[in-house]
């Protein structure tokens, strides 16, 4: 059976200076800058031609796999005008918690409205949540107040459902049941979270 390609995941050196061309791990670790860059370019090029999302996996240089991370590539990805270029494209960032989110996207449109030092940009990183163009899956060890908060603050088109297995702090295979415990989510909401973020974010509708 021939697998489906929906979505690429660019995995990434992040620094606090262009987190998306320190993608050294992404083949090599001696890999030049210059390569480097070429090699995201093409495959974000790719990616909005196809229709395909962008997963960010980036690691610390330590080898660190949390939610930091992802912050500098969240940020170096919209700070950079990247979603402005390809209105096709998505951003989704996965394993790495979902409770961070409302604060980092608050810094984020303060760093472009205030603090500066960004790509000229059409939208605000809040705007780009709100159109439904990133995503973030959920774990559950973060528990329904944590989820209504994030739903609260950006929207219920953002978060997706996740098992996190096979990972030691995952209910699996109990992961459903301990969501649908959550009794405050709605129908509608559920449903976007069991299935039409994801949907959208992998573009299966």
């Amino acid at each position: 059976m021939r697998a489906k390609l929906f979505g690429l995941v660019l995995v990434g050196a992040a620094s606090n200076t262009a987190p998306l061309a320190q993608a050294q791990l992404l083949t090599h670790r001696d890999l030049s800058y210059a390569m480097a860059k070429t090699i995201v370019e093409t495959a974000i090029d790719t990616c909005a031609a196809k229709g395909y999302a962008v997963s960010a996996v980036a690691v610390d240089r330590d080898g660190e796999v949390t939610y930091r991370p992802r912050c500098r590539f969240m940020a170096g990805f919209l700070a950079g005008g990247i979603l402005d270029r390809y209105p096709n494209l998505r951003l989704c960032v996965l394993e790495c918690g979902f409770g961070w989110l409302p604060f980092w996207v608050r810094r984020m449109d303060e760093q472009v409205s205030y603090v500066g030092r960004t790509a000229k940009l059409k939208h605000l990183p809040s705007e780009h949540f709100a159109a439904g163009r990133v995503f973030c899956n959920i774990e559950a060890h973060e528990h329904e107040p944590m989820f209504n908060m994030v739903t609260g603050a950006l929207g219920d088109g953002v978060l997706m459902f996740g098992s996190d297995y096979p990972h030691y702090e995952s209910w699996f295979p109990h992961s459903i049941d301990k969501i649908l415990e959550w009794g405050s989510l709605g129908p509608e909401v559920r449903r976007k979270l069991f299935w039409e973020n994801a949907a959208r974010c992998f573009k299966q509708t």
